[in-house]
């Protein structure tokens, strides 16, 4: 593993770990230190070969770190554990082996975010009854990517509860997208009521025009 202090490769996890432990803030932390053994053993190897790969295992080890709920001190102090386990020749990779643990750990962050920010979208938290087969749809899904196959659940969801129509209100890329995929499967989309409609803006009239 390169020209470490002396220590074998299962001393330089422990001598990690043990680094992570001290810089733990709550129990996700300790878990997460133990969760994320192999992406360790992997990122020490890859010390002794500074390449791409080094940096791919340390945003793996970051994505990991977030899938386990760790915090972010953790994930901005394990690199420091790496270079004491593997000692000074790896001193001037310390910058750039940070960098890829923090952006692999706040990506994965983001994306589990988004993730549960998405599932609050459900049929059953943005559809209300008010009628007889007739509902109005919150069309507000955070997601780009996935507004198509969001509003093709909705509308067979609906259609699967006897839906007829339905108003739908929210984001327009959302409110098309959904619109289409009612009409798709048989559901008459509703006129906005002229009482929910914007209204035009009403100008003071210039002295000349009273």
């Amino acid at each position: 593993m390169g020209e470490r202090r002396g220590h074998d490769a299962a001393t330089a996890v422990e001598v990690w770990r043990d680094h992570d432990l001290q810089h733990a803030i709550h129990v996700a932390d300790r878990e997460a230190i133990g969760t994320t053994e192999a992406a360790r053993v992997l990122v020490l190897e890859h010390l002794a070969r500074p390449s791409r790969d080094l940096w791919s295992a340390c945003a793996q080890l970051g994505r990991l770190l977030a899938d386990a709920g760790a915090s972010p001190t953790l994930a901005a102090a394990t690199i420091d554990g790496a270079l004491r386990a593997y000692g000074p020749a790896a001193e001037s990779l310390a910058s750039s082996a940070r960098a890829a643990v923090t952006e692999g750990y706040v990506g994965r962050v983001r994306d589990i975010e988004r993730a549960a920010a998405c599932r609050s979208w459900t049929y059953g938290a943005c559809v209300v009854e008010i009628g007889e087969r007739k509902i109005a749809v919150a069309a507000g899904y955070p997601d780009d990517d996935g507004i198509v196959d969001w509003a093709a659940e909705i509308a067979s969801k609906a259609a699967r509860n006897g839906v007829k129509a339905a108003n739908v209100h929210g984001r327009e890329a959302v409110r098309r997208e959904l619109s289409a995929a009612f009409e798709l499967v048989g559901i008459r989309v509703l006129d906005v009521p002229a009482s929910e409609a914007p209204r035009a803006r009403r100008w003071p009239k210039l002295p000349w025009q009273r």
